[in-house]
């Protein structure tokens, strides 16, 4: 069910909206494996899509370096290199999904 999802897989902010839960020991996404690879790549929330283009991650050149370090794929000499029109659209949808949401109707 929705509400059992939500109790495993988020956490409420402060002002009360659901967000993506991170282990709490390093931050990283619940649902990665040790080999940082995604555990539900197929149904990955818009939050996911969006990454590596997250405001925290492109706030400074030591935050995006941060990011580059523990992304394998962001180095890769055959990573695909991602027009700017399609980074803005990821910085856009990351910005709609950190909003979070409050309710949920079957809740």
């Amino acid at each position: 069910s929705v509400r059992e999802y939500l109790k495993k897989d988020c956490t409420t902010t402060l002002d009360g909206r659901y967000i993506l839960r991170s282990n709490q020991s390093d931050g990283i996404c619940i649902y990665l494996d040790g080999k940082k690879q995604c555990g539900i790549y197929e149904v990955r929330p818009q939050q996911c899509k969006a990454f590596p283009w997250w405001a925290e991650n492109l706030r400074s050149k030591r935050s995006w370096n941060k990011v580059k370090s523990s992304c394998p794929g962001l180095t890769a000499e055959d990573a695909i290199l991602i027009r700017g029109e399609e980074i803005r659209l990821h910085v856009h949808s990351d910005r709609q999904s950190t909003q979070g949401f409050r309710i949920w109707e079957d809740v």
